[in-house]
């Protein structure tokens, strides 16, 4: 998959948000993408828009989305649902919202199986069903599924929920996963259990994966490329054990710098100021009210991502280009 240049906004009564700003990243099959950075930057929308499920006041003002052949932005609706069926999917981050809580999880995960478009579903029984639903949930580490079918979404723990959530979504993809932040609304015992079981499943079926995270260890432990995103735009792209031991952004590094230590040595340090208005954004870098490396360019020109070195580590940043 590929996007490039993608510029969304969205109208309010306030005016028009401009949120993504040129977003551009690519995913080799197989490979793990991690995308890291403050909340509101604007990763949850770029997922939105790969999957074609953007809010109704959402305007796409440039870009191209690309995946397997297919331009995700210019294909049909019955085209875009063929693919979701069965090429790609998304774990939200809150299973509570993703699923109907007028359902019993017997008939939401029944419903996903039988329009997968792994067998003739005008001859799938309620029989078959439920054994492909049980199996699915077996997969997930499960206990009781057969209990677990006949129970309401309200009925289960937050971690059952989101295990649901991810046989659901195990259940149709056959290329892409994607998955917002899946941990979010989960204690840390059931946060290690999750990213374990997804982490083995997505090994086992060579699945590709974009992870949505704020947890850097859980993004340094999952993925192989991490993606660092900032007010609409990607700041810095690399081999993720050399984007934790060599930052190049002055984002990155004040990110990186915010973890607290385990040794207890100090306070974090944190980066000062919030994320722009997204109805007057700053121009040049986004970056540039907060960075204290700042230049005259900076506040005029966009920097593009560049690569610096020969292992692909780039960055979209005036300190490392050459003009």
């Amino acid at each position: 998959m590929e996007v490039r240049n993608l510029f969304i906004g969205f109208k309010t009564y306030l005016g028009k948000l401009n949120v993504l700003n040129g977003v551009d990243f690519a995913l080799r099959k197989s490979e793990k993408v991690g995308i890291i950075g403050e909340s509101g930057c604007g990763k949850t929308t770029t997922m939105k828009a790969i999957l074609g499920i953007l809010a109704s006041n959402a305007v796409i003002d440039g870009g191209e989305i690309s995946f397997q052949g297919h331009e995700m932005l210019k294909i049909g609706k019955k085209q875009l649902n063929q693919i979701r069926r069965k090429n790609l999917t998304m774990i939200f981050q809150d299973p509570t919202a993703a699923l109907n809580p007028v359902f019993k999880v017997g008939e939401i995960l029944g419903d996903v199986i039988k329009y997968s478009g792994n067998f003739d579903h005008e001859k799938a029984t309620k029989k078959l069903l439920r054994e492909k639903s049980i199996d699915a949930l077996k997969e997930v580490s499960l206990p009781d599924p057969e209990r677990v079918l006949d129970s309401y979404p309200f009925q289960l723990s937050g971690g059952m929920r989101q295990r649901v959530c991810i046989a659901m979504s195990l259940a149709t993809a056959k290329d892409l996963l994607i998955a917002d932040e899946p941990t979010t609304s989960l204690d840390v015992t059931i946060q290690d259990q999750v990213l374990r079981l997804m982490k083995d499943l997505v090994n086992r079926k060579n699945l590709s994966i974009i992870l949505i995270s704020h947890a850097l260890g859980t993004i340094r432990n999952t993925v192989d490329t991490v993606y660092v995103m900032y007010a609409g735009n990607m700041i810095e792209s690399s081999e993720t054990g050399k984007l934790f031991s060599n930052p190049l952004h002055p984002y990155t590094q004040g990110l990186l710098k915010s973890v607290p230590k385990l040794t207890g040595e100090g306070f974090s340090e944190g980066i000062p100021g919030r994320i722009p208005d997204y109805v007057n954004p700053p121009p040049g870098c986004r970056f540039n009210p907060r960075c204290k490396y700042a230049m005259e360019i900076c506040r005029k020109e966009r920097p593009r991502l560049l690569e610096v070195d020969a292992d692909n580590h780039k960055v979209a940043c005036w300190l490392y280009n050459k003009r």
